[in-house]
């Protein structure tokens, strides 16, 4: 205890003694002392706090923030310093935008970089800013610029391609706007990502050429536009420059027919004449999509050139030819040779009355389908009063009158102002003329299945024959028009009367049939229904117990079909039943006489 007790006080003693040699600025000792004096008081706190300030005074000021940063706040003797430093360096890139500065303080302390002194992200910041300080559009490019952008921006860890791309792709601009081509070229083959610096380029000498060219500075324009020949239309204005003035604005005006004489005057001087052969083509191109008159006018003018005079010569020759096939009534040629001429003379009109001639020339023949088609497609004008459907009842009387009454019967229907009454007489004749089943089927084969009106016809001959009685005929007609008009309610009609009349009659078996085509009409489902029952029940009389059960199920509860099934079953097992003790039977018999 005494010994304890003993070094207890001399660990105060040391303690004691190194505060007065802090006094006299004996810190080296003082720190011995302190050392000594561990774990005493506060000891260990000190000589931290004292070494600290050791590295501070000797510059050292990193590891002396790391040792302070060690110590509990109150043994940190240079905060307030190390928080200035921090706060200078802030200040100078948020107020006073002193970036290179800012940037070279930041760096001195990014040894301070946490939560507290986020210095790392500012510095990140500053170098970015910095960066695109330096890349401000210029003429000419500054490449230590450049570089310089670049390193801060490796330094802030992002990618800067796209910030120096649009540095050049602006300075390309920017060399451009101050006349200086060259250096805009340097700038823009240094950018990617932008495609239109060569558009820009050749933009940029083909406005100077222009503005030269309209300025009347030939030579500048020239020059200007030969940099960029297959731009836009350059090369029409390179070759315009060696046209005299006045033929060069005739030319540009398209003013074909005077600039054509005014090359012709130049002669052969500036190519001249080769201009006016330009001329010459370039009317003669034209000319095909002019009209016949137009045209003419411009082969009269060319004269010699290529084949003008022939073909002036054969639009005249071709007009003399149509009068002539007109007047002889051969109308395809007429057609032919007065639509190619348009507006020569009176072609359109002779075109139209060649056209009204072909179709009443087909009429007169008898092609009746295609003159009535031809008829509708010209302009009523030119036609008589009443002419088409005057045509319309010719043809189907002169198809009456061979015997195909049904296949006339569309065609008279198919008349604009035909009445019923006039309709009804023609259709009374056809169902006259119905005789028997066989005369239906006759007349329905005979229908040509190729004309527009075969299914019409069809049609009227299924009423007919429906109306005659020949039921079945109709029906048969009928299912073969599928969606025809409503054949499907007529069909549906039609099944219905003859099913119901076998119903009546208590022939349930035919009955069935036709009802099964009129499902969906009236009552027709219920009286199928019924009409299965019944043939149930005849087939269960007749002791056809299979036939009537398949039906019996297939009805579920109605009436008695449950009650009837099961009869069936009863009588199908008794029989079962019987055959098998006959064959036991049979069996024992035989095995009787064999023993």
């Amino acid at each position: 205890e005494g010994d304890r007790v003993a070094e207890e006080q001399l660990k105060t003693a040391h303690y004691s003694y190194a505060k007065d040699l802090m006094i006299e600025q004996r810190v080296s000792e003082a720190i011995e002392q302190y050392r000594l004096a561990v774990p005493y008081s506060n000891s260990e706190s000190l000589i931290g706090q004292l070494e600290a300030d050791a590295l501070y005074d000797a510059g050292k000021y990193a590891e002396a923030y790391e040792r302070y940063m060690l110590l509990d706040e109150k043994y940190r003797t240079h905060k307030d310093d190390y928080r200035k430093l921090y706060d200078d360096a802030k200040d100078l890139l948020e107020k006073q935008g002193n970036i290179k500065e800012a940037i070279h303080n930041l760096e001195m302390i990014a040894y301070m970089d946490s939560d507290d002194y986020p210095i790392q992200k500012m510095l990140n910041t500053a170098y970015i800013t910095y960066a695109r300080s330096l890349l401000t559009p210029a003429v000419k490019i500054d490449n230590a610029k450049v570089i310089e952008a670049a390193k801060y921006f490796a330094l802030a860890e992002i990618d800067g391609s796209q910030e120096l791309n649009q540095y050049y792709y602006l300075s390309g601009q920017s060399a451009l706007e101050n006349d200086d081509p060259e250096s805009a070229k340097e700038a823009f083959s240094r950018c990617s990502g932008f495609e239109d610096t060569e558009e820009q380029i050749n933009n940029y000498y083909y406005k100077k050429g222009i503005a030269a060219l309209e300025a009347g500075a030939q030579k500048e324009a020239r020059a200007a536009l030969e940099q960029v020949p297959g731009y836009k239309d350059a090369a029409s204005y390179i070759s315009r420059i060696d046209a005299f003035e006045n033929a060069e604005k005739l030319l540009r005006q398209q003013k074909l027919s005077e600039a054509r004489k005014a090359f012709l005057q130049v002669g052969d001087y500036l190519g001249a004449s080769q201009l006016a052969e330009q001329c010459s083509e370039l009317m003669y191109q034209k000319a095909k999509n002019m009209s016949v008159t137009e045209r003419l006018a411009v082969y009269e003018e060319l004269g010699d050139y290529a084949d003008c005079k022939a073909l002036a010569e054969g639009i005249m020759k071709d007009y003399n030819t149509a009068k002539l096939a007109f007047a002889a009534e051969n109308y395809e040629d007429a057609i032919s040779l007065f639509g190619n001429l348009g507006d020569y003379k009176d072609s359109a009109e002779m075109y139209q009355n060649s056209l009204v001639g072909r179709a009443r020339a087909m009429i007169k023949k008898g092609n009746y389908p295609e003159g009535i088609k031809a008829l509708q497609q010209l302009d009523p004008a030119l036609l008589d009063e009443h002419e088409i459907e005057n045509v319309k009842i010719a043809y189907a009387d002169s198809v009456k009158s061979e015997g195909k009454i049904f296949e006339a019967l569309e065609l008279y229907r198919q008349i604009e102002g035909y009445s019923k009454e006039q309709l009804a007489v023609h259709m009374e004749a056809a169902e006259a003329s119905l005789t028997d089943e066989k005369k239906v089927a006759e007349i329905y084969a005979s229908l040509n299945p190729d004309t527009h009106e075969h299914d019409m016809a069809a049609y009227f001959l299924a009423q007919a024959a429906g109306k005659a009685g020949y039921t079945d005929s109709a029906i048969r007609i009928l299912k073969e028009l599928g969606d025809f008009s409503d054949s499907h309610q007529q069909l549906a009609e039609l099944a219905y009367q003859k099913g119901m009349e076998y119903q009546r009659a208590f022939q349930y078996a035919q009955s069935l049939q036709y009802l099964e085509l009129a499902k969906g009409y009236k009552d027709a489902d219920s009286k199928l229904q019924y009409g299965n029952y019944a043939y149930a029940n005849e087939l269960l009389a007749r002791k056809e117990y299979e036939k009537a059960l398949g039906i019996y199920d297939s009805l579920g509860d109605y009436l008695n079909s449950i009650r009837n099934a099961q009869k069936c079953r009863d009588a199908l097992n008794a029989d079962e039943q019987a055959a098998d003790e006959a064959e036991t039977e049979a069996a024992e018999t035989e095995a009787g006489s064999t023993n």
